[in-house]
């Protein structure tokens, strides 16, 4: 038994005498409070309602373990951890834990947001723009109230673009809706299991629970062999996994937009080839209906147009991922203007121009495994796009050495924004000051030359609702509200429904889910 789980196994004994929760701080009634820096919070957070079926958090270790339960808050380097299998909550070494993801206080928040303030550090804040100064940026939120945030940190802002309407996000629930064949042998597509019964069922989980505190012999991992076996994808640990060619993964429906965001993350073993068919009418192979056909590999990314079972090659772009073993994904689909673009880790690679009529006349996703490497397939999220690409290369925005404004219609002005006063900004140009409307603005880069700070020891990163993401300190965390300590804005109290997962240790390294990718 390691050190980790000894300490674990002690801290447990201990709480049963101790309640733990005592020593949390309760926020509830808590007004957000004043920062000395310029940045503060100014409003309390608006109650927002819960959703209705909660589910258990999940805890993962640096070493890859993981354990359902309930996050109750952090003290003195340990994290307060909830479970149906003891009396009492246990207290976790803080120094051991890769992430929490959160699903008890997850919900959605009203108020109008109409911004995105993208950061140096690579954060992302959604509200309302009420402000902006020489050296402060005034964002509005539901989730902290007025935030004033130090301009030194801000990237770019992009105002009049409101966050981005969630159509699917998974497979966090189970996969249920997915389903799964195998078009090489002829396996029809069949719905999977309905629901992740090791995350409900108690006892199951009481056992997982019992082996990551060392109580009893570990519950076993699954060999890569056990899933290239099965010959279909297969649901493990909140992802999609299979390890041969031909596994087909899909369903029809989805309501999909007419401008639409797919994004998932991909990890593999080997040389791996994965195909993304997207507005598709026929779900039963990769070639047959009408879709959008994408096909990527660690070389190249291939985007193909199928119509009536007739395949046609758009093009072809480098991926980049050579010598990786995981990645981001992101595909944009314009279907009024035939438009088709593909990002990597964030980065645009390519855009595709379809002069024919739109392929598309489903509502179809279809992903394919084309070879035998293992795959895991995960964090899939459908979104509401609002336009706005990614840049392929920020340094080719402006001279590089001013401000730059990108205008709705693609023009575009170098110079300094010194303020917003009503709905124009000032900005300053050779040729003096220029008002400029804020509603004709699509994004305003700021010439920042400070490099991504290298994260705290105590900062963790916050991943929010709508894509928000922040990295600071937690201070102190209650029932509904969580005190933070970020350099962006110094001191704040948030509303909890904004928080979806929290990432400890990040820079420390951290194994992927249990067993690899093919998790318990």
């Amino acid at each position: 038994m390691n050190v980790r789980l000894l300490s674990l196994l002690f801290s447990f004994i201990i709480s049963l005498f101790i309640n733990a929760e005592d020593k949390l701080l309760a926020l509830d009634e808590v007004s957000p409070s004043k920062s000395y820096d310029v940045s503060r919070s100014s409003e309390p957070s608006q109650p927002v309602e819960k959703k209705s079926e909660k589910r258990p958090d999940r805890l993962k270790f640096l070493n890859g373990d993981s354990i359902s339960g309930q996050f109750r808050g952090i003290t003195d380097g340990y994290l307060l951890w909830r479970h149906p299998s003891f009396s009492e909550p246990v207290q976790v070494v803080a120094k051991d834990v890769s992430s929490i993801q959160l699903e008890t206080a997850q919900s959605f928040g009203s108020g109008p947001e109409d911004c995105v303030v993208s950061l140096v550090s690579g954060g992302r804040l959604n509200g309302k723009l009420t402000g902006l100064s020489e050296t402060v940026l005034t964002l509005d939120t539901w989730y902290g109230g007025e935030l004033k945030i130090s301009r030194k940190f801000v990237r770019s802002i992009e105002p009049g673009i409101k966050p981005e309407r969630v159509i699917y996000e998974g497979p966090q629930d189970g996969p249920d809706g997915w389903m799964t064949g195998n078009r090489n042998t002829g396996q029809a597509l069949k719905l999977m299991a309905g629901k992740n019964k090791n995350n409900a069922e108690v006892g199951g989980d009481k056992q997982r629970a019992l082996a990551v505190l060392g109580l009893v012999r570990g519950v076993g991992r699954v060999k890569v062999g056990a899933a290239a076996n099965q010959g279909a994808w297969r649901y493990a640990n909140n992802a999609f996994i299979c390890a041969s060619s031909g596994p087909i993964l899909g369903r029809k429906d989805l309501d999909l937009p007419e401008r639409c965001a797919l994004h998932f993350d991909l990890q593999w073993t080997g040389y791996f080839n994965l195909g993304v068919n997207i507005f598709a009418d026929q779900i039963n192979n990769e070639y047959s209906g009408n879709s959008y056909s994408l096909r990527i590999d660690q070389n190249n990314v291939y985007l193909y147009r199928i119509q009536n079972g007739s395949t046609s090659n758009l093009g072809n772009t480098p991926s980049q991922l050579s010598g990786k073993k995981k990645c981001e994904i992101t595909m944009f689909v314009n279907k009024e203007a035939k438009q088709i673009a593909v990002a990597v880790n964030g980065r645009l690679i390519r855009k595709w121009d379809d002069s024919r009529p739109f392929a598309g006349k489903g509502k179809g996703l279809l992903f394919t495994s084309r070879n035998n490497s293992a795959m895991r397939l995960g964090d899939i999220r459908i979104t509401e796009w609002n336009g706005s690409l990614p840049e392929c290369d920020s340094a080719k925005l402006g001279n590089g050495k001013e401000d730059f404004v990108i205008f709705s219609n693609k023009d575009s002005i170098s110079g300094k924004a010194k303020r917003i006063d009503g709905d124009k900004l000032i900005f300053t140009t050779n040729f003096g000051d220029v008002p400029l409307p804020v509603s004709n603005m699509r994004t305003l880069i700021f010439n920042n030359q400070a490099k991504p700070p290298t994260p705290k020891d105590e900062e963790v990163q916050i991943l929010m609702a709508k894509g928000g993401r922040l990295n600071a300190e937690l201070l102190a965390w209650g029932d509904k509200t969580v005190k933070v300590k970020s350099p962006v804005f110094g001191e704040a109290v948030l509303n909890q429904a904004v928080f979806e997962k929290l990432d400890f240790n990040l820079n420390q390294p951290r194994k992927e889910d249990d067993g690899g990718l093919f998790g318990p």
